[in-house]
């Protein structure tokens, strides 16, 4: 089982830069690490939303197809920052009293990895608003958005698979 004073565990090290991560070693405060994750998360996403919102209100001679793609974008932006807001409700993350190293090691990872997918969203929207839209460039950027967009939609579902399975 996971010992909290254990000095060179994964989590303890990850809790020195990201403190949310350690209250998963200890099950009265999985929920609030949970959330504090969740909401970082969906931070990045909303402010990405919001650069390409001004971008696509301040640019009226974009081309309607271009216009459609960028609503796509935001849309699903959208449907993660709503699902990021969702409790995962009472799942055996949170029912189990101990969990091993290794389970909450593999959540640690899930959720630096939707932190940092999350915060690469947000810095590829900042690029994507800083281009032309007329240019070329404009939907190279915005595909590589899209597709970081589905990683992290990705990653997400498998931290969801992982968390409904954790410790059972």
């Amino acid at each position: 089982m996971y010992a909290v004073s254990s000095s060179d565990s994964l989590v303890d090290r990850m809790a020195e830069h990201a403190p949310q991560f350690k209250g998963y070693g200890e099950s009265e405060n999985r929920r609030a690490s949970d959330k504090i994750a969740r909401e970082t998360w969906g931070k990045e996403l909303r402010f990405s939303i919001e650069v390409l919102s001004k971008q696509l209100n301040a640019n009226s001679r974009l081309e309607e197809s271009k216009k459609q793609v960028a609503q796509t974008v935001i849309r699903k932006l959208n449907l993660l920052v709503e699902a990021f807001g969702q409790s995962a409700g009472d799942t055996p993350l949170f029912r189990a009293k101990d969990l091993d190293e290794g389970d909450i090691e593999a959540i640690v990872t899930l959720d630096l990895n939707l932190l940092t997918r999350s915060t690469a969203i947000k810095e590829k929207a900042i690029r994507t608003s800083r281009e032309i839209a007329s240019s070329p460039s404009w939907d190279n950027e915005v595909d590589e958005l899209y597709n970081k967009i589905k990683d992290l939609d990705e990653t997400w579902k498998r931290r969801g698979r992982l968390i409904s399975t954790i410790g059972t």
